[in-house]
């Protein structure tokens, strides 16, 4: 582990807020092939071609279990949107930071531009981006009758967190006042998983035409870090069709 993982994270959004890095991992590619070498208990030494083809065949044809010696820990850092749908992957375990017991380092999401909702699709939102006009009541807001959609989160977001800190300064429970706070307010958390949940069970799902933008860039960065530990492993979902190739998303 270094020293602060945290200083090593890599952004993944434009507010260059959001990121994730990798705390620390156990095993290599031929941790894979010699999980499965141990039901004729033998074990291999080095990555020869006979290994490389073992771990390509293992993988081409779904086996789970010689892909969960390999694991993985993650320190992520994004909107709590998108931290409630990856903890959805009940196959990780996570450890997140409490707003009981902080009320430090509060920061948001706000993004320069929003996304159309897909009429067909009432979980997606379309690639095109906007920001319409939002109408405002002269008695709520007297210097506003009409702000961007953008500039109305952000109004809005420093409205919840004025609150928050009144009603900290105030002596409420940080357990209560936190209820004030918006869902694009940044978490984080650490999430561990073997190569089989990372691949599996998240980056094949998250890195997917129909995930939420937020959630599918989390799922790219995590693929590309991952091929850096395990790199043959990686080229073989990739190659299989397993998850998509690096700076693409899946179509199907």
């Amino acid at each position: 582990m270094t020293e602060d993982f945290r200083n090593a994270m890599t952004s993944i959004y434009e507010d260059n807020i959001g990121g994730v890095s990798l705390i620390n991992h156990m095993g290599d590619d031929l941790t894979l092939v010699n999980s499965a070498r141990a039901s004729l208990g033998e074990v291999s030494t080095e990555m020869g071609d006979r290994e490389k083809r073992l771990s390509d065949f293992l993988i081409r044809e779904g086996h789970t279990s010689t892909s969960e010696h390999n694991i993985a820990t993650f320190w992520i850092k994004v909107p709590m949107f998108v931290a409630r749908q990856h903890m959805r992957h009940r196959t990780f375990s996570y450890n997140e930071i409490s707003r009981r017991y902080t009320s430090s380092k509060i920061e948001f999401y706000l993004p320069s531009s929003v996304r159309m909702q897909d009429t067909k699709n009432r979980q997606a939102s379309l690639d095109e981006v906007f920001n319409p006009m939002i109408e405002y009541d002269p008695h709520e807001f007297p210097l506003f009758r009409k702000l961007t959609a953008t500039a109305a989160l952000r109004l809005q977001t420093e409205k919840s967190l004025s609150l928050y800190e009144k009603l900290i300064d105030q002596g409420v429970a940080r357990e209560q006042a936190r209820m004030i706070l918006p869902q694009n307010l940044y978490t984080t958390y650490w999430c561990t998983g073997s190569l089989h949940n990372w691949v599996n069970s998240f980056i094949a799902k998250r890195d997917h035409i129909d995930a939420q933008w937020e959630i599918k860039l989390l799922a790219r960065e995590i693929s590309r870090q991952l091929s850096e530990i395990w790199p043959l492993a990686h080229a073989s979902y990739v190659k299989h069709g397993k998850i998509p190739p690096l700076g693409e998303n899946s179509a199907t």
